[in-house]
């Protein structure tokens, strides 16, 4: 007897899922006169189309990011990852650097951006202190990445980065200096 209730509830089921597949578009209502003179309800499925209409699409167009929004966001991955007392966080620190200078590279963030960024920043940041200590770390880097290119090139390999995956750049680094003068106004 439970084999037999099982078998009709699976019944049930199945075609339940079955009738519910093929009613994927719009139902219409039409009446149509029946054979015996009176008029029968007819339903029809309407296919829901499988393209949208352009008008209808979504807009490809996405609002960016600001420079400002970014750099706030890259200020606080380097709190994240050179953070006081985060295993390695010397190593980090490195990327943290190159992944700083890599992105002045690449958005040449104007003095006076990079200066309310960082006031911005630093007013709205509950734990200055250690905020100052993570860009104390990767200032450390940067000023190794200015002045020892032999002592860069052994930290990046211990970091397991290599040079050619960056781009270091004269105007890259004259606004990463830039980064790190604003952020002295905070010591």
């Amino acid at each position: 007897m439970k084999k037999i209730i099982a078998f009709i509830i699976c019944i049930s089921l199945c075609a339940g899922l079955a009738a519910c597949s093929t009613a994927s578009g719009n139902l219409s209502v039409s009446s149509r006169p029946a054979e015996s003179g009176g008029a029968v309800p007819q339903v029809t499925a309407t296919p829901t189309p499988t393209s949208t209409p352009a008008d209808l699409q979504t807009p490809t167009h996405v609002p960016v990011q600001t420079v400002s929004d970014e750099l706030m966001q890259l200020m606080e991955n380097v709190i994240i990852t050179a953070a006081p007392g985060t295993a390695g966080s010397s190593l980090k620190a490195v990327t943290a650097a190159c992944d700083m200078v890599n992105w002045m590279a690449v958005n040449h963030p104007d003095a006076e951006t990079i200066q309310l960024t960082v006031d911005g920043f630093m007013t709205t940041y509950t734990d200055k202190e250690e905020a100052l200590w993570a860009f104390d770390l990767v200032e450390s880097v940067y000023i190794q990445m200015k002045t020892d290119s032999a002592a860069m090139d052994s930290l990046l390999e211990d970091s397991g980065l290599a040079a050619e995956d960056f781009v270091i750049t004269e105007d890259s680094m004259t606004a990463t200096g830039r980064f790190f003068a604003a952020v002295d106004k905070y010591r």
